[in-house]
């Protein structure tokens, strides 16, 4: 670190616990990466919060030669955690980021802090059983709660929920940063006079990453934590989490899909006479995927099948799944129909197939669709086929063991 932050540091000590009187901190006045190479020592931990990346130096600590080596100095079961920012940057730089980040670490969480930073969280191994019991461990530490709960965090589903569901495959498009081959401080100085911003968790809600969130969904921290702690109690937490406090299955469409889900697999488990908040369509959807797939009676408009499309679009997740079949029958309103209504109806069908990998059913329907494409708003089109364009390439980005 630099030689200002030592001498500032006592101004901090009223809220960091007085971290300059605590014998087991050392302050090391340099450069962290002459540090690191000079130094064989290993580390638990390794946090790393440099200035922004147009600051002139300040990417060498993004480059991918210093996260190899920051890894060589992990200790076994280690972590690295990196601040980095969305804004004043494009999600082409955040994402070079987070896959340079990725290609060195094969574990990686993406963390939401505050309303514009990102915490990445990286490890060589996956031993999350034995993770989840020192976060356990570490909860009783009264200190420590204290200190989350100023940050508004009081349980852990609270803690599990700030992850954002995006895979770290689904930023390679992106490349690498490397000292043999820089590029960031140039590009994030530049786009720093743009006003562009990136919010991923706003991104991980459009229809294109839908088949991307799916995909990761069983590997997030929270669907990791409920499989560790199954139950209505460990999902009623989680729900509260996601839902911010209250929540009501008769405002269901008005919530975020993680929101929907998390409530939807509640009602479920609890097994209580929840349907009576729900309208037709809703019930219909929701028995569906409970395992009712010839559920009466049948839709009978096609604005009410693309409603029963989205929802069930959103409540699919590893517990709740879409599937081929319902999803055909709940569109059956639509399939011929070439009224605005019908067209609508069919491209939401179309990105529907698309997200669960039914990837070549939807685009034999979007073939179908060809002679009206003139009805079609554009933007929607766009929308669909850029769904369809994911949905291809997160196939093609699948372990020969999955396909």
């Amino acid at each position: 670190m630099s030689p200002l932050v030592g001498e500032f540091a006592p101004l901090f000590d009223p809220y960091n616990h007085g971290v300059t009187q605590n014998a087991k901190i050392h302050f090391q006045i340099g450069d962290a990466f002459q540090k690191l190479l000079a130094d064989p020592a290993k580390y638990s931990v390794i946090a790393s919060e440099p200035s922004n990346p147009w600051v002139t130096g300040v990417e060498r600590l993004y480059s991918k030669e210093f996260l190899t080596l920051a890894a060589e100095r992990l200790e076994p079961g280690g972590i690295y955690a990196q601040w980095f920012h969305e804004y004043d940057l494009s999600l082409p730089i955040v994402g070079m980021v987070i896959n340079t980040f990725a290609a060195v670490f094969p574990e990686v969480h993406i963390f939401k802090t505050t309303q514009a930073d990102l915490v990445l969280i990286g490890s060589k191994e996956r031993d999350w059983p034995r993770r989840f019991a020192g976060l356990e461990q570490k909860w009783t530490t009264k200190a420590v709660r204290e200190d989350l709960e100023r940050m508004q965090v009081r349980t852990i589903e609270q803690l599990l929920t700030h992850e954002i569901p995006i895979p770290p495959e689904f930023f390679a498009r992106y490349g690498e940063h490397t000292l043999e081959f820089p590029k960031l401080a140039y590009r994030a100085g530049f786009e720093f006079f743009l006003n562009v911003n990136t919010m991923l968790g706003q991104l991980s809600l459009t229809p294109a990453l839908k088949s991307w969130v799916r995909r990761y969904a069983p590997r997030t921290l929270a669907s990791l934590w409920l499989r560790r702690h199954p139950g209505a109690a460990t999902l009623e937490q989680l729900t509260s989490a996601e839902c911010g406090g209250l929540f009501s299955l008769s405002d269901l469409e008005k919530q975020t899909p993680q929101c929907q889900q998390y409530m939807v697999r509640l009602a479920l488990v609890r097994q209580s006479d929840w349907t009576r908040k729900l309208d037709p369509v809703q019930t219909k959807v929701v028995d569906m995927m409970d395992g009712k797939l010839h559920s009466d009676p049948p839709l009978s408009a096609a604005p009410k099948a693309e409603s029963a499309l989205k929802l069930m679009s959103a409540l699919d997740s590893p517990s709740l799944t879409a599937n081929k079949e319902a999803i055909l029958e709940l569109a059956q309103p639509c399939l011929r129909s070439t009224t605005p209504e019908g067209l609508s109806c069919r491209l939401q069908l179309i990105r529907s197939l698309a997200t669960i990998g039914e990837v070549n059913s939807a685009y034999v329907w979007y073939k179908d669709l060809m002679p009206y494409v003139n009805k079609l708003p554009p933007r929607n089109r766009r929308e669909t086929l850029d769904v369809i364009s994911e949905a291809v390439r997160l196939d093609e980005t699948k372990p020969r063991s999955l396909q």
